[in-house]
């Protein structure tokens, strides 16, 4: 047998087009690495600086820096849509109360604990503001049981006698309405502004000259705007502890005290 006269190049050459061979193999039976992505925690600096775009997905939380400027893109084909909440003709409101002054006084639509002590009815209206919802009372009118022109209408924090605790009131001009050549009522409107918590109902105290037996109404009228959770606790809260003192009630005689509040 003739010893192998090949050179030790020629051995080199084999042993490289092995590997050649061989490696492939060996990459592709590499376990491949399918562990989710860690998160990733910056430390600093904070806030992290932003420069250029960057989208936002949800509903994330995001704080903008002191007289920092944000650009809010509003092409014609999505616009950016806004709201005025405070609009006043966007929630109108209005409630009217019927009742009479006679000795048995009445309360014919929407009010109630009507009572009345000589030429003063007061009441409570029957319908309470929506919950969630402030009643913002701009607009006042009405129709009294009166010939003389003594006469008004106010709006109270509780149902009382006098003339106290008044949130907003009208108190004139009055107009005659007049039935074959005599004043029967007086007539009335014009702007007041007050307000009514939710949940919470508006409390009137009319006074008439000589209270006659014909219907009377009063017209309340404004808008409702959205109220804070708590905004008519906190309105109790505020008004708690102001019992006023008893003070003579109109028409009464001289010195005459009465009870204020009426349960």
């Amino acid at each position: 047998m003739q010893p192998d006269q090949r050179s030790p190049r020629s051995w080199t050459n084999v042993g490289f087009l092995f590997v050649l061979l061989v490696l492939p193999t060996v990459v592709l039976a590499l376990p491949t690495d399918n562990r989710p992505p860690t998160p990733v925690k910056i430390v600093e600096p904070l806030p992290l600086p932003v420069t250029g775009s960057v989208d936002i997905n949800g509903t994330p939380t995001v704080i903008l820096a002191p007289d920092a400027t944000v650009k809010v893109e509003n092409p014609d084909g999505r616009p950016l849509l806004v709201q005025n909440v405070d609009e006043p003709g966007r929630q109108p409101h209005s409630v009217w109360v019927e009742f009479t002054m006679t000795d048995t006084p009445l309360c014919s639509w929407n009010c109630e604990n009507i009572a009345r002590f000589g030429w003063v009815a007061v009441m409570d209206v029957s319908v309470p503001v929506p919950e969630g919802k402030r009643w913002v009372i701009t607009h006042i009118s009405g129709r009294l049981p009166t010939a003389g022109p003594t006469a008004h209408v106010a709006l109270q924090d509780m149902r009382i006698i006098s003339l106290q605790m008044v949130k907003a009131g009208y108190f004139g001009p009055f107009f005659p309405v007049q039935s074959d050549g005599s004043t029967i009522m007086q007539q009335f409107g014009g702007p007041i502004f007050t307000t009514v918590g939710p949940g919470e109902k508006a409390h009137l105290n009319v006074l008439a000259e000589e209270p006659n037996n014909y219907f009377s109404f009063v017209n309340l009228s404004g808008y409702l705007i959205d109220a804070p959770p708590g905004a008519a606790a906190t309105a109790a809260q505020s008004s708690a502890g102001t019992e006023p003192p008893p003070l003579a009630a109109p028409g009464s005689p001289a010195g005459a005290r009465v009870e204020q509040k009426l349960k």
